[in-house]
């Protein structure tokens, strides 16, 4: 039996809001190619299906616990989570 996938790259993180984001997941095990999913992003971010990449510009502010799912070429699946806060600049654009 095959190893399931599983999320690489996840870190914990702190942005301001209105900030231009990249985070770069991976995966690993199974058998690629992987999809990528994302539940509970900040708004204006989404994740590239194909590279697993989050990106975008943040416009929400707070804590999210972001559930990032796998799923390999056989349908195995597996996920992960990572906190992420975004706080509100007082003077954004200074």
């Amino acid at each position: 039996m095959l190893d399931k996938p599983f999320v690489v790259g996840m870190d914990d993180r702190v942005d301001y809001q209105y900030d231009s984001v990249r985070q770069q997941l991976g995966g690993m095990g199974g058998v690629p190619p992987y999809t990528f999913s994302a539940v509970n992003l900040h708004a204006g971010t989404s994740i590239n299906p194909a590279t697993g990449l989050i990106s975008g510009v943040v416009r929400s502010t707070g804590t999210r616990v972001v559930t990032v799912n796998i799923r390999d070429s056989i349908g195995q699946t597996g996920s992960a989570t990572f906190t992420w806060r975004v706080i509100r600049d007082a003077c954004p654009r200074c």
